[in-house]
């Protein structure tokens, strides 16, 4: 199998955009934690519950499609913070 190499960006964290709920071509779900630690792919459930959280936003569309390697990456040192 190909590794992933286009995904597009369903849904932001609040307070850290950099963070990422993506997909790619073929409807497989993943996070992107914003430090270069690279894909984690996860179930299409778990990718409905995040989605639904209050904290997470979704990428307006029309979503572009992104190469792996241009996904933003974070300073990683930040805290969450919440309301």
């Amino acid at each position: 199998m190909f590794p992933v190499t286009y995904v597009q960006p369903v849904a932001y964290h609040r307070f850290a955009t950099d963070r990422l709920l993506l997909k790619d071509e073929s409807d497989t779900w993943y996070l992107w934690m914003g430090d270069a630690s690279g894909l984690i792919e996860i179930d299409r459930h778990l990718a409905k519950w995040i989605y639904q959280r209050p904290e997470i936003y979704p990428v307006p569309g029309p979503a572009m499609w992104f190469d792996v390697d241009s996904l933003p990456v974070g300073s990683g040192s930040r805290p969450m913070l919440h309301d």
